[in-house]
């Protein structure tokens, strides 16, 4: 069900069940007061109709007001007031911000595994999965008709839910390529070779509109989906307009990827910010990789991962599966030995210590000032 359709079945039953005539225009400026936005156009800013989500119940008295408003007739307003709370919930419709969803997106998304104090972006989802969310075709529909109007956010949740699982999946794609290839020449398939056949068209496609959807945020300037273009495409353009390091959240990601490009100057930057703001497994990965000639920043490094509650002197191994993963009992099979060794670091003159100590303690108290600003304003 599109937007439109739900406008139309709307519309429909409101009218066989009233005897009312409505303009479909008001039945959209309805739909949206029910979840107590004053205008359909105010509800587009920043939101979508969808039937995943929370449970929300349509305000009756909201749907009354805006009725009258609409010069419908107090008793008539009365009766839509009545009917359209109990359809939106017999077709199981709520409101979601874009901003919200495409959090929780992100957050499951294979792309970003951060765990960083600072990343604000990241929402606990009250979804199902994106698996849900990509078959829901009113939320869809949604997110389209919001990137057409130039949201950047929208766009970059249609990337994310459009991105195809089996980017690395070369011999499906292989395979399904030549029997499509075969079809489109006019060849009679088999069953199967048919179920090869179009699923390597849907993964096609899919793969066409992430692209599409994904370069239309970057081209608005949103920074996520342009590192998402640098991962992907290796195109460097978020390492090109992301001066302010401070305004962008996902450092782990932005160094890996970074590294990965060999940007070097560029990761170091990304990781310094992570580690600015509490990520021991950065300051560990600066002590080893960049930092290791500046003895001073390295100290201080494991100083603050120290106030942190962090040793990174101790040795930490453990047991891991062929691919890297810690080891499940419950899978079995081949256990390995993971993890790492303790950092060891050459002495430095006294005052240095003290210098390190000092850098330690700026830095820890701004971590615990914004972690306190943070829970400040989730309250």
């Amino acid at each position: 069900m599109t937007i439109k359709q739900l406008a139309f079945a709307a519309r429909q039953a409101l009218q066989s069940q009233s005897g009312l005539a409505l303009k479909l225009s008001h039945v959209y400026e309805l739909m949206a007061s029910a979840y107590e936005f004053k205008t359909y156009a105010s509800f587009c800013a920043n939101h979508v109709f969808a039937r995943v989500g929370r449970d929300q119940t349509p305000s009756t008295e909201a749907i009354g007001a805006r009725s009258l408003d609409l010069g419908y007739a107090p008793e008539n307003a009365l009766s839509i007031a009545a009917l359209l709370p109990q359809y939106l919930r017999d077709q199981n419709i709520s409101v979601v911000r874009i901003s919200e969803l495409v959090a929780a997106i992100y957050e499951d998304s294979p792309e970003t595994d951060d765990d960083e104090e600072e990343d604000t972006y990241s929402a606990h989802s009250t979804y199902d999965g994106p698996e849900l969310w990509r078959e829901d075709a009113l939320l869809m529909s949604g997110l389209k008709a919001a990137a057409e109007r130039g949201s950047a956010e929208a766009h970059f949740g249609l990337a994310l839910l459009l991105n195809p699982e089996s980017f690395d999946d070369e011999e499906s794609d292989q395979s399904g390529w030549y029997w499509a290839q075969q079809e489109s020449e006019g060849r009679t398939l088999s069953a199967v070779e048919k179920e090869w056949a179009q699923s390597y068209r849907i993964t096609r496609d899919r793969r066409t509109a992430f692209e599409h959807h994904l370069r239309s945020a970057g081209a608005l300037g949103h920074s996520r989906a342009l590192l998402l273009m640098a991962e992907h495409f290796e195109d460097t353009t978020f390492y090109e307009t992301s001066q302010d390091l401070s305004r962008v959240s996902h450092s782990l990601h932005a160094a890996r990827v970074a590294e990965n490009l060999d940007r070097h100057d560029d990761a170091k930057a990304w990781w310094t910010r992570a580690a600015e703001h509490g990520n021991t497994e950065a300051m560990r990965h600066l002590i080893e990789c960049y930092d290791t000639r500046d003895l001073t920043r390295c100290w201080t490094w494991l100083y603050l991962a120290q106030l942190l509650g962090t040793d990174l002197t101790k040795d930490h191994h453990e047991a891991i599966d062929e691919s890297g993963n810690p080891y499940d009992d419950d899978v079995g099979g081949a256990a390995y030995v993971g993890g790492f060794e303790g950092v060891q670091l050459g002495e430095i003159p006294a005052a240095q210590h003290t210098k390190a100590h000092e850098h330690a303690n700026a830095l820890y108290a701004a971590i615990q000032a914004h972690r306190n600003e943070r829970l400040t304003a989730k309250d």
